[in-house]
């Protein structure tokens, strides 16, 4: 059995899209956070601005989804992939000096496929690929 999506994973992107200006259908971003950490055993928040629920969402799935393999697209998705490698790098350039340079992330688009290409002239490949 393959786990394709986790309901804890459908409750945080309500959360993340109602908190960015999404309309509300099932109850508050705040709500639907506090209950992926009520689950876990972690206090509830209350009364956060809609900045600090969103660090807070960030901070929650990254625990909530470690080795799981969606830290990639998150950080894509929020426009901080690149921001994030170079941080993490610095610090591991401190820690271990001469052991890795600064960079950022190598893109965060994925190839076109070459049948889909080959069947639409139109499409051209992403950069760097």
């Amino acid at each position: 059995n393959w786990i394709i999506q986790r309901y804890a994973d459908v409750v945080l992107i309500y959360a993340e899209a109602v908190n960015s200006g999404g309309t509300a259908t099932n109850g508050s971003a705040e709500a639907a956070f506090n209950q992926i950490r009520a689950r876990a055993g972690i206090s509830t928040v209350s009364g956060l601005g809609s900045a600090a629920l969103t660090d807070s969402i960030r901070v929650e799935r990254r625990r909530e989804f470690a080795f799981e393999g969606q830290r990639w697209f998150d950080l894509s998705r929020w426009g901080i992939l690149d921001a994030t490698f170079k941080a993490k790098t610095a610090e591991m350039q401190t820690l271990f000096p001469g052991e890795t340079g600064v960079h950022g992330a190598p893109s965060n688009l994925f190839p076109i496929p070459d049948g889909q290409i080959n069947s639409n002239n139109l499409l051209t490949q992403n950069p760097g690929w």
